[in-house]
């Protein structure tokens, strides 16, 4: 008899645990079930500065806000930026001063998230070219790409430094090739990004002279993350959701360069992970003096939109400078003290 009442109690233990397993997997299904899709699409193929999004994907902050988050690659700023606007895509995280530019125009679209608000775009040469100051631009060649944001601030900056625009030599080339370009020798310069161009050109050996625009004010915001009008106006929760573990992830990412960077190179091995450290600490350097001041990575100042702004106006032709047709704070959540 005490051999039966023990086997009813193994049964009825083992009837128990496996339902108990089985309520736990309803209950993550559940849960998996209750998770919103949603995509993110960069202006451009894989950086270091894009890890930060990527860690937060593995670390489960997105999920944390019940978002079930698609990272996509893009093809440039513009592309991108439609179809964020279309609504092909949820959100966008590009270059957001290129994009002001569309939005005077009339593209249905928002800054909810500035990153990186100094833009890194600059005059790049071999060190060996003696390029070390504006001046010595005159008489040499540039590789540009006509109608690009470097190429309209290049004209802010040559006229931001008095240089006749006529005695320097353009070349346009396909950005794909600058780097390889300039190594050649082919041109004595490019326009381009320092923690893109400049930063892969130095991880390859090579010592380089840097002009940053922005240091002779030219300057206009860089890269941040945006949605569509449409989807500020539907899903307005969603949006603040998706700007709560962005922010999260950039901050924890910054934070934690090398897990960062890991996670980055689990999808893309073949980059280089001593670049991508670099171009993540670099893009530090460009979050803000309101983030200095304590306030959350992605929160931006109106007067830093406006003086973006004004750039734009005078050298590309923007019409519209009010920064409220341009961004809001307003899916930012302060910390409380």
């Amino acid at each position: 008899m005490r051999e039966f009442r023990n086997c009813i109690c193994c049964i009825r233990s083992y009837l128990i645990g496996a339902l108990l397993v089985v309520m736990a997997g309803a209950t993550s299904a559940a849960a998996q079930s209750t998770l919103e899709p949603a995509t993110l699409r960069l202006g451009w193929t894989y950086i270091g500065g894009f890890s930060p999004l990527y860690l937060g994907v593995e670390k489960g902050f997105f999920r944390e806000q019940g978002i079930d988050l698609k990272i996509q690659e893009g093809k440039g700023t513009v592309p991108s930026a439609a179809t964020v606007a279309n609504g092909s895509d949820d959100f966008g995280y590009f270059d957001i001063g290129s994009v002001s530019l569309l939005i005077d125009k009339g593209l249905g679209l928002r800054g909810i998230a500035q990153i990186r608000q100094k833009t890194s775009a600059a005059y790049i040469s071999m060190k060996s070219s003696g390029i070390d100051r504006p001046e010595r631009i005159i008489n040499h060649s540039v590789a540009l790409t006509p109608g690009a944001s470097t190429t309209q601030l290049f004209a802010g900056f040559v006229a931001a430094t008095a240089l006749d625009i006529s005695k320097i030599k353009q070349e346009g080339l396909d950005p794909s090739i600058f780097v390889k370009a300039l190594i050649a020798g082919q041109v004595d310069a490019i326009l381009s990004y320092y923690d893109s161009s400049g930063l892969a050109i130095e991880n390859q050996g090579y010592a380089i002279n840097t002009l940053l625009f922005a240091d002779y004010g030219v300057n206009i915001l860089d890269y941040g993350i945006a949605t569509s009008v449409n989807m500020m106006s539907k899903k307005p929760d969603l949006v603040r959701r998706f700007v709560t573990a962005a922010v999260k992830s950039f901050t924890y990412g910054s934070e934690h360069v090398d897990e960062a960077v890991q996670a980055g190179k689990v999808r893309f091995p073949e980059f280089d992970t001593k670049l991508a450290a670099r171009q993540l600490e670099f893009q530090k350097t460009l979050y803000g003096d309101s983030v200095k001041q304590g306030k959350p990575i992605g929160r931006i100042e109106t007067d830093v939109w406006q003086r973006s702004l004004n750039v734009l106006n005078k050298y590309s032709g923007l019409k519209n400078t009010d920064p409220a047709a341009y961004f809001t704070n307003d899916f930012i959540v302060i910390p409380r003290s």
